[in-house]
């Protein structure tokens, strides 16, 4: 009697536990500050919440099939995204302290346009989830992260010609890439900032412009997976004013082209490049230059 009795004290504090794991949840899409968006677990039933959630000791979960959105500064103490989070451009999420965390469950997408605010140790992206980096103009801040080998960060809205620097924090260990950016007028540079993708990266959309790896700098670029440029997308792998860069991209799969674009890419338009293929070089359509002519070695 003793030992059920302790099993059926244990089984009912530890569903509380879980319960209030979440003390403020989604009822459907809207913006983060509708307080008609949320309900509030009082310790035994879920309730309208009558506000929304920002600050310490509050913890939010975005259902599945919810759409939220955020153009305001939201501070959280702990956040899970099954659902969908657009951080709309002035809006801004902070993290609470270095205790506080931010998971991005299987088929959570994560849009930025804003300010997300985190590190390594308390953001992390689940197998599945996705981040969706939306800047056009500027280059905004891809958030620091723990990146899940078959999670994917996708560069989408890129309009004009800008160089990534080292506050854009490209240089994190992603788990897929996929460039898709119709919309771009001009090159994006990305300065040898980006150096390592665990899985797969996909150049599939580059608009008018290019996709340039490196420009006047060393680089080496670790893709795990496959490597495919696809559509009408362009990419350069090197330019060099002095032709003395050095570029190595290891690709632990296949190389994949299937671009149409008859302006074709560039293995070094000017400086030296290397490209080494674990698995196989696939090409059926497109224009691939190894060099230049004046000064490009590949």
């Amino acid at each position: 009697m003793k030992i059920l009795l302790q099993l059926t004290l244990s089984l009912f504090f530890t569903f509380q536990l879980n319960a209030q794991s979440f003390q403020y949840r989604t009822i459907h899409s809207g913006k983060w500050t509708d307080s008609s968006v949320w309900q509030l677990y009082n310790g035994t039933q879920w309730i309208p919440a009558g506000n929304f959630p920002t600050g310490p000791n509050q913890q939010v979960r975005i259902s599945k099939g919810d759409t939220l959105q955020i153009d305001a500064v939201v501070v959280i103490d702990s956040l899970n995204l099954y659902g969908k989070l657009s951080v709309l451009s002035g809006g801004k999420i902070s993290l609470l302290n270095s205790n506080s965390y931010f998971k991005n469950f299987a088929e959570s997408v994560l849009e930025n346009s804003g300010i997300i605010s985190g590190t390594t140790q308390n953001i992390r992206f689940d197998s599945g989830s996705v981040y969706v980096h939306k800047f056009s103009s500027t280059e905004g801040i891809i958030p620091l992260a723990s990146w899940d080998l078959n999670s994917t960060i996708r560069i989408s809205d890129y309009s004009t010609t800008l160089t990534a620097t080292d506050a854009g924090n490209w240089n994190q260990s992603f788990g897929n890439l996929k460039w898709d950016t119709p919309n771009l007028a001009g090159d994006f540079i990305l300065n040898s900032k980006l150096q390592n993708i665990r899985g797969n990266m996909e150049i599939a959309n580059t608009g008018s412009g290019i996709l340039r790896l490196s420009w006047n700098t060393n680089l080496t670029l670790n893709i795990g997976g496959n490597f495919q440029v696809s559509n009408l997308a362009r990419f350069s792998v090197s330019k060099s004013q002095t032709n003395n860069n050095l570029v190595d991209i290891r690709i632990g799969k296949d190389f994949i082209f299937m671009s149409a674009n008859p302006l074709g890419s560039w293995i070094a338009e000017q400086g030296n490049s290397s490209i080494r293929i674990d698995g196989s070089f696939l090409m059926n359509s497109g224009l691939i230059n190894l060099n230049s002519g004046s000064g490009g070695t590949s």
